[in-house]
C-alpha cells in the first residue's frame, strides 16, 4: 500500500540526512556529512574538517551502540537459532554474567 503524498515527502526528505544517532552521540555535523559521502556547501564545507579525534569518538560511539544493541537482544532471546547471532550474543548472556560473578 503506497504512502499518502504528505508521508512520502516526509520519508523522502529524510533520505541522505545525517543519522539522528550522530547528533545524539555528539558527533559533529561535518563528520556525519562526510561519513555519508556528502559535500558540505559553502564556507562551512571549505573550512570544517573531521579530525582524527572526531573519528575516534565516532568509532567509540558506534561501538557502544552496537554492544548495547547486542546486550538488549541477548535479554530478549539469549539463544537464537542463527549460530552467528548466537556467537555475537554469547558475551552478553545473563548466564555468562552469573558464571563470571561466581568465578
Amino acid at each position: 500500500m503506497p504512502l499518502p503524498p504528505a508521508r512520502q515527502a516526509e520519508v523522502f526528505g529524510r533520505v541522505g540526512k545525517p543519522l539522528p544517532t550522530s547528533f545524539e552521540d555528539g558527533i559533529p555535523e561535518i563528520l556525519a556529512e562526510q561519513r555519508l559521502g556528502h559535500d558540505v556547501p559553502g564556507m562551512r564545507g571549505l573550512y570544517a574538517h573531521a579530525s582524527p579525534r572526531m573519528r575516534d569518538e565516532l568509532l567509540a560511539a558506534l561501538q557502544a551502540r552496537w554492544e548495547e544493541s547486542l546486550r538488549q537482544r541477548a535479554r530478549i532471546h539469549p539463544y537464537p537459532p542463527v549460530p552467528l547471532l548466537g556467537s555475537l550474543l554469547a558475551p552478553f548472556r545473563a548466564d555468562r554474567a552469573i558464571e563470571s560473578a561466581a568465578s
